[in-house]
């Protein structure tokens, strides 16, 4: 226990793994949108860290299931929750965090955070 009372994060550890999972799912769906709109010979995103929602782009052509979007759009949410540096859609002030620098993160920090675990 840390001296204020609370279970450091690191012995918190279960909530980690569906961290690297989630991101794992972004990542992955964002390559799948890149390799589709290819395929299809449809023009590339500007920003492919910044997949459109369709609900709100009227003009962008969606290239996921309805079920891998609400997917997506739930794991992005759900990251972003857990993650303050984690924004998967661009703002007036920042742009989409990189979602391949944001898989390397998650992967290092759970790698981080196996081992300080495995010292305790």
């Amino acid at each position: 226990m840390a001296g204020n009372g609370h279970l450091p994060s690191v012995v918190l550890g279960e909530s980690r793994t569906e961290l690297t999972s989630g991101m794992y799912v972004i990542w992955r769906l964002q390559r799948k949108v890149t390799t589709r709109r290819k395929a299809k010979g449809l023009e590339p995103i500007p920003d492919p860290n910044d997949i459109p929602d369709p609900a709100k782009q009227k003009d962008y052509v969606s290239v996921l299931s309805e079920y891998e979007q609400a997917h997506l759009q739930y794991q992005q949410e759900e990251f972003a929750k857990s993650q303050t540096w984690y924004k998967p859609h661009a703002t007036a002030t920042h742009k989409a965090f990189p979602i391949s620098w944001a898989l390397g993160n998650t992967l290092v920090s759970e790698a981080l955070r196996s081992r300080c675990r495995a010292h305790i």
